[in-house]
């Protein structure tokens, strides 16, 4: 598939409290469609309905899957993958999370570290690029701190 238009969108959400990340572990899947995804980690997200828009898609995965409002929402980054775009948003929650237990997909909540997160590995994850991309926030989201230090 060669335009943009004929890729599918998928939209994930980089979820922090504190300094700690929101990665989900994927359940078993029980129609099989995706169980080589099962054990594997990843975030709250997923694809785009007809006439979505992206923004609407994310507030609309997240009080899917757990349950909460959106306060604020920002791109972080957009991927293009062969048959992909994939955009990646920091989001902040107006609720405390309430995983939807009729979601299959999803089997637990675990907050990660970025300290944890560094020690984790590609395969360990559900979708390619996944890790790069919390790597890369990590990344940014420590220097600009650094950065309010110095100059605070």
């Amino acid at each position: 598939m060669s335009g943009t238009n004929n890729r599918k969108k998928i939209v994930r959400a980089i979820i922090k409290d504190n300094d700690n990340y929101l990665l989900f572990l994927r359940a078993p899947d029980p129609h099989n469609i995706h169980d080589e995804l099962k054990n594997k980690y990843e975030l709250v997200g997923g694809k785009l309905q007809p006439e979505e828009d992206v923004f609407a898609a994310m507030e609309r995965e997240i009080m899917e899957e757990i349950g909460c409002k959106v306060d604020k929402i920002s791109l972080f980054t957009h991927i293009i993958f062969d048959d992909l775009n994939e955009y990646y948003f920091d989001v902040n929650l107006l609720d405390e999370i309430k995983p939807n237990p009729e979601d299959f997909v999803l089997d637990g909540k675990y907050w990660f570290s970025a300290k944890e997160i560094k020690g984790l590995y590609d395969y360990q994850f559900a979708f390619n690029g996944m890790l790069y991309v919390l790597k890369e926030h990590i990344r940014l989201d420590y220097k600009t701190r650094k950065n309010e230090l110095v100059y605070d």
